[in-house]
């Protein structure tokens, strides 16, 4: 251990240490980055799960790889005879279906055909009369951006020509898949710059120096960046599942939390050593040595319990314990090999204005914080099994707790296929737009028909 810190603090290794943590920045940005991906919805579910098994069956049969697109029309009083016309249109004898309503607007983009011909499936209305739906089949397209600007067109074409008094949403499976990628498509840039400014301002607050606190920031910045392509990447190769979006965006906050404790434990130790060497590098060395053991500690208890996730039933939750286990070893290699190297070529300006001078006062030593430490490390026994106690009584509350939320709550600010799958449900009963599918043996249709 002695041999490492020494070569990570070294007046020259330390250069050599900053230039391996670079090259490592440097794969895990080009070659070793993470592709991007589309998650499905039931990517992740067991493989006995009833919804997979399904899917799985339905690969097999024609006609089954598309997609669903409901337009939602409603009015808060009952539709009148001239919107119900707009909307279903004219019963045409020789096509043997409806003509010239708000279904039409979608031929160029139906999958299905009645006859040879684009077809989209008549309109239905609610019992209530104020909500019209129109179902549309859609072939699938894998590629997201296509996706949203097909949606985009259709969205604007729905509400051409609508009479007054109307409303519309689009919404069904398409609608959900191409709003949910909306949302994360910028969720990670702006959680990951909320969670720099905080970290930013908290190092501000702690250091009281205008240029110490850019080191760890980017030290950390630079780890999360790494951690966010190659942590992905072990649920992928050891589980065969690919982390989403929200799994990421956990990544980031948790990598940049973890480093910025880390980064305070050293930088602390460190300016206390400043105070008793008048060599830095003998100074962080002694730090480094110092810090490494509570590290070790506290992100492996970290990483380990994470790791209890690969435990779990469904894939999303194995992919977040091994995903998030894998950004706090990160965070744990830039603290304890990363951050040294970069403090320790600066010297001591970089804790200016309060510069940390051999034979100087430790501060530190004094005040409520040493008294609290000094007395738990007098009652270490006491303090643990109070503290126990309390975590244990505090822990009662989350006995009740439910989690998981439907399609509709898993957005902060409800977007369209949101607020058209709520007024679907009012006027429609359940699995109307989207009924269940089962699947049986040849020979017992009519037993389970029965």
């Amino acid at each position: 251990m002695n041999a490492i810190s020494s070569f990570i603090t070294g007046r020259k290794t330390s250069w050599v240490t900053l230039l391996i943590g670079l090259i490592f920045a440097i794969l895990a940005f080009g070659p070793l980055s993470a592709p991007k991906s589309d998650t499905s919805p039931t990517d992740g579910l067991p493989e006995n799960n009833e919804t997979v098994l399904v899917n799985k069956a339905l690969e097999g049969l024609p006609g089954t790889d598309g997609t669903v697109a409901v337009v939602v029309y409603s009015s808060t009083t009952e539709l009148t005879e001239d919107q119900k016309l707009w909307i279903t249109g004219t019963f045409d004898p020789m096509a043997q279906g409806f003509v010239d309503g708000a279904g039409d607007k979608f031929l160029d983009y139906t999958s299905a055909e009645l006859n040879g011909n684009a077809f989209v499936p008549p309109a239905e209305v609610s019992e209530n009369g104020k909500v019209a739906v129109i179902t549309v089949p859609l072939d699938e397209i894998e590629d997201v951006p296509l996706r949203a600007e097909r949606m985009a067109e259709m969205r604007e074409i729905a509400k051409e020509g609508m009479p007054s008094g109307l409303e519309v949403y689009i919404t069904g499976p398409e609608g959900f898949q191409v709003d949910i990628s909306g949302v994360f498509a910028g969720a990670n840039f702006t959680l990951l710059l909320a969670t720099v400014i905080i970290v930013a301002v908290l190092l501000l607050i702690t250091y009281r120096s205008p240029v110490l606190w850019l080191v760890p920031l980017i030290v950390i910045g630079v780890a999360d960046g790494m951690a966010g392509q190659i942590a992905p990447q072990l649920s992928t190769f050891f589980l065969g599942v690919t982390a989403d979006g929200s799994i990421t965006g956990i990544l980031s906050v948790l990598v940049f939390g973890a480093g910025t404790n880390y980064a305070l434990l050293l930088i602390a130790r460190y300016r206390e050593e400043l105070l008793l060497n008048e060599d830095r590098h003998i100074a962080m060395n002694k730090a480094l040595r110092g810090v490494t053991p509570a590290i070790l500690a506290s992100g492996g208890t970290v990483a380990l319990a994470l790791l209890t996730l690969l435990f779990a039933e469904l894939g999303g939750n194995r992919t977040l314990g091994l995903v998030i286990a894998g950004g706090i070893v990160m965070a744990m290699f830039a603290a304890l090999v990363v951050l040294p190297a970069a403090i320790v070529v600066f010297g001591r300006g970089l804790f200016w204005p309060f510069i940390p001078k051999f034979g100087g006062v430790n501060k530190s030593d004094k005040g409520l914080w040493a008294k609290l430490g000094r007395s738990v490390s007098k009652r270490p026994v006491i303090v643990s099994i109070a503290g126990f106690i309390i975590l244990a009584i505090l822990s009662f509350g989350a006995t009740g707790i439910k989690v998981g939320l439907s399609s509709t709550e898993q957005f902060r600010v409800a977007p369209e296929a949101a607020v058209g799958q709520d007024v679907l449900a009012e006027a429609f009963p359940a699995g109307a737009t989207s009924p269940a599918i089962v699947i049986v043996n040849n020979g017992f249709e009519d037993e389970v028909a029965a």
